[in-house]
């Protein structure tokens, strides 16, 4: 079993551009696997295994009939087959018309039958209930199909682990599109409980149909830092840019007080953010002389310098940071663009 699990792992790790991520070459690896599995079916990690596999296989199928059709090219299927996860196309689904709805997981159904997926990640979520990634994409399939593919328990079971971000995030998206609003926000509440990495997503999602006051009084940034990393996310989306900028300004004081090169440098931006290059390159040289050697804000200065078209200055402050980490290549390629520049673009302040 283990030869023919990993095989079809380095097969599922494979880019959608590799010659080998083919139909062939996939099937050859869950006929494999499936034969092994015949021998250890208590094998729960490379059922998962074939169970993902059977899934690729049914969105290559699903790619195959968008081309037949006409609605996709062929040498756009590497990129569409990456973008094809369940939860993406069950968002689509439930903003399209019931008949477009019922005609797509019609064929849904087709191609299941031939890359049974579904059926072996229902009987694994029966033996093995905790498998997060399995959770959200039953549960995407339940939701846009209406097949009772997963209960209800096994989604409360999600939402309240402690440990899921990336599932909890992708699960809160797909109830949000079903209407269930108030089990997308305790998803969403349990992603930003595991990290702040979907925040700006979230936020975006939870205005659609709602006040933005409302979802960033929801789902809003509660620290310094998180209000600044957020804006930097979020710069396409100004509905928040002003809500974000404003909090972090009443959350400076007490960042201030604990302040570090991190927050030093965070601050800077939060100067950028607001367009105000001259005093962001103010504050971070006030702060270079109280962390000398910190790369971070002498990195950061550099890029406000660039900003500022201070050339000859952004270099000097790359090279020291080259003389203090002689192993810095982010420094060196930065030494090189800036010296290649052409000389009507080298201002010194003087």
């Amino acid at each position: 079993v283990y030869e023919a699990s990993a095989a079809a792992q380095r097969f599922l790790r494979l880019s959608p551009l590799s010659p080998e991520a083919t139909a062939e070459n996939g099937s050859a690896c869950s006929t494999s696997l499936s034969l092994a599995l015949t021998h250890r079916p208590d094998d729960l990690e490379s059922r998962r295994i074939l169970s993902q596999l059977n899934q690729w296989l049914w969105r290559d199928a699903l790619c195959d009939f968008l081309i037949h059709d006409g609605l996709i090219k062929a040498a756009d299927k590497p990129s569409v087959i990456e973008k094809l996860s369940l939860p993406s196309m069950t968002e689509q689904l439930l903003a399209s018309s019931e008949i477009d709805r019922s005609k797509w997981v019609a064929h849904w159904k087709q191609f299941e039958t031939q890359f049974p997926w579904l059926n072996q990640s229902v009987k694994l979520s029966a033996e093995s209930p905790w498998v997060p990634d399995l959770v959200v994409d039953l549960a995407a399939w339940n939701l846009a199909s209406k097949d009772a593919a997963i209960q209800d328990p096994l989604l409360r079971q999600l939402i309240m682990d402690p440990g899921a971000g990336r599932e909890l995030y992708l699960l809160g998206s797909v109830l949000q599109g079903s209407g269930r609003v108030e089990e997308a926000q305790m998803a969403w509440n349990g992603s930003l409980k595991v990290s702040e990495r979907f925040r700006p997503s979230i936020l975006e999602r939870a205005v659609t149909g709602a006040d933005p006051t409302a979802a960033f009084q929801k789902f809003g940034p509660e620290s310094y830092a998180g209000c600044i990393e957020c804006a930097e996310q979020m710069r396409k989306a100004p509905v928040f840019k002003e809500q974000l900028l404003s909090r972090a300004e009443q959350l400076w004081p007490e960042a201030q007080n604990r302040l570090e090169p991190k927050i030093a440098v965070l601050r800077g931006r939060q100067f950028i953010l607001m367009e105000q290059l001259a005093q962001a390159d103010e504050w971070l040289r006030q702060v270079q002389g109280q962390w000398p050697t910190s790369n971070e804000i002498r990195a950061e200065r550099a890029r406000c310098l660039e900003a500022l078209d201070r050339i000859d200055e952004a270099h000097e402050e790359w090279f020291i940071i080259k003389t203090l980490d002689p192993e810095n290549e982010i420094a060196a390629a930065s030494m090189k663009r800036l010296a290649n520049l052409p000389p009507k673009l080298r201002k010194v302040k003087r």
